[in-house]
């Protein structure tokens, strides 16, 4: 995670930012909204690749192009950099936005045992970032309960998980499940 505070020569060039800024001199409501619509209501994908060591995440709903955003996890996407690019505008910004990725999408594991092993043990995420975690999805409930201890500890701010369920035509349909019937999560 960045250290948005600004030094030295960039200490005038914030203040200048903080006051002539169009976006910051909206409401922060405003701001805040704005964000979720161009930040959230996505999918994060975390592939287990078979052909190397790791995991792919991606946006689900966008197009080739990668973005470093966290060490150790590329987000790939459609639009180019200008949905991720609304957090490097300036530091406030990005103080503003920074858990927003995390809280306002889904994470999705195609394996959730390795996909949260690889998150918790090879990205920088930081404690707070892992409890802006608010919703997952995973392929399998077995999987959720065979982990222990529970891999999920860090995120502890997760309201809702999705597991895959399968109807007699064997599509997948997401099926929510509360985190109270799950007491392996914690």
């Amino acid at each position: 995670m960045l250290d948005p505070r600004a030094r030295g020569p960039y200490i005038v060039i914030a203040q200048q930012d903080s006051t002539k800024s169009p976006l910051l001199q909206l409401p922060a409501e405003i701001r805040n909204d704005i964000f979720k619509l161009v930040l959230g209501g996505k999918r994060v994908n975390i592939l287990q690749s078979a052909d190397r060591a790791g995991c792919d995440v991606s946006f689900s709903t966008l197009v080739p192009g990668h973005w470093p955003a966290i060490r150790g996890i590329t987000f790939r996407g459609a639009h180019g950099g200008e949905t991720l690019s609304i957090r490097y505008v300036c530091r406030q910004v990005y103080t503003e936005t920074h858990l927003l990725l995390l809280s306002l999408n889904m994470i999705w594991f195609d394996n959730y045992l390795q996909g949260t092993q690889y998150v918790l043990r090879h990205t920088s995420l930081h404690a707070e970032q892992l409890c802006a975690i608010t919703t997952l999805y995973i392929p399998h409930l077995e999987d959720l309960l065979k982990a222990s201890p529970p891999l999920t500890t860090p995120m502890m701010n997760v309201k809702r998980v999705y597991v895959r369920s399968y109807s007699m035509y064997a599509r997948a349909i997401p099926q929510y499940l509360s985190i109270s019937t799950c007491p392996n999560f914690r």
